[in-house]
């Protein structure tokens, strides 16, 4: 497994090399409970949002499937709230799911919609 402190690197990396295509872009970042904003349910490792799009990456250091289904788990549940979050809202946003390992290149594993 990987190290915090690579990870970190790799966080800042990643945000460095999508920084262009996007208007915000966002790393580590807890999201939390629609009904109670004190209870923390995930964190998104790095966010790329424009006014239509929120595309969530996670990143690993790790190759090992343990850590690829995990990322997968993560990303469907952040997408699946976002989702929610913005439908609620009356906003009409493409959610993107991108995963990221070290030394890989960026994999995208789908794009929730309304």
């Amino acid at each position: 497994m990987g190290s915090f402190e690579d990870h970190k690197r790799e966080v800042e990396k990643l945000a460095r090399n999508i920084e262009d295509q996007y208007d915000i872009v966002r790393t580590e970042f807890e999201y939390y409970d629609h009904t109670d904003h004190t209870n923390p349910v995930g964190e998104i490792d790095v966010a790329g949002i424009t006014e239509d799009i929120f595309d969530i990456y996670e990143v690993k250091t790790s190759h090992s499937d343990y850590c690829y289904e995990t990322a997968i788990d993560q990303l469907l549940r952040a997408g699946e709230y976002f989702k929610e979050l913005y439908n609620e809202a009356g906003q009409d946003m493409t959610i993107g799911l991108y995963l990221k390992i070290k030394n890989e290149p960026i994999e995208k594993l789908g794009v929730l919609n309304e």
